[in-house]
């Protein structure tokens, strides 16, 4: 509750809190039209499934050179540029006109919130190490949040009947409040980010699941 009280009565630590529910409102409203994709491009259930492994492809692909990225610009401008990349992506997946260019969108989505979520959670841990105050698991609420705000928004499915446009609507709102507040963390520069080398033998298990989820998905077919 304190760490809460403290978002909302200050922008330092409401800006970077903000930057968690916006990518779950890019996400939760790009997830409310997954049917309407569906039936637009004239895909089976097998086709979804692949599309859709796509949009953690381009999380899996960020993953190794993040910290790099990161570290070169900077956690707060990273996290800023970040979620600015993120709110165009979001459009592709929407205004996709044939299954390719939505496996390219959704790996673009995929790269893009895979990235953020990386820079955001390192520019709160290097505020809270700064100002000695804890509030990760409020900024985590935000994400939350943001599902929340996302779910509200399908009730305007019907009034715009159009899911480009609603995302629009979605990626201004993000982007105009991120405008206001970003000023409030782009200036950070953390301690680089060690990570370890590489190894695809630490995705073996990940793999294996993956590759099970994908056959079931593939049998089931539409």
């Amino acid at each position: 509750m304190k760490s809460l009280r403290l978002i909302l009565s200050n922008p330092r630590y409401f800006a970077p809190s903000w930057v968690f529910a916006s990518i779950n409102i890019l996400f939760g409203t790009w997830a409310i039209y997954i049917p309407s994709v569906k039936e637009k491009l004239g895909i089976n259930k097998a086709d979804l499934g692949i599309a859709l492994f796509f949009l953690s492809l381009g999380v899996f692909i960020v993953f190794p050179v993040a910290a790099k990225i990161i570290n070169k610009l900077g956690v707060g401008k990273a996290t800023w540029y970040g979620i600015i990349f993120s709110s165009v992506a979001a459009l592709f997946p929407l205004l996709a006109p044939n299954y390719y260019f939505l496996m390219a969108g959704l790996f673009l989505l995929g790269a893009g919130n895979g990235f953020t979520d990386i820079a955001m959670n390192t520019l709160v841990t290097e505020i809270e190490k700064e100002d000695r105050q804890n509030f990760m698991s409020a900024s985590h609420g935000f994400f939350s949040l943001g599902g929340v705000i996302a779910g509200l928004g399908s009730f305007l499915i019907f009034t715009i009947n159009n899911p480009a446009l609603h995302m629009l609507y979605a990626v201004i709102l993000v982007l105009v409040v991120n405008f206001i507040f970003h000023k409030n963390y782009s200036h950070i520069v953390a301690a680089p980010v060690e990570k370890e080398p590489f190894s695809l033998k630490l995705f073996k298990p990940l793999l294996v699941l993956g590759i099970i989820s994908f056959v079931v998905m593939g049998v089931k077919g539409p």
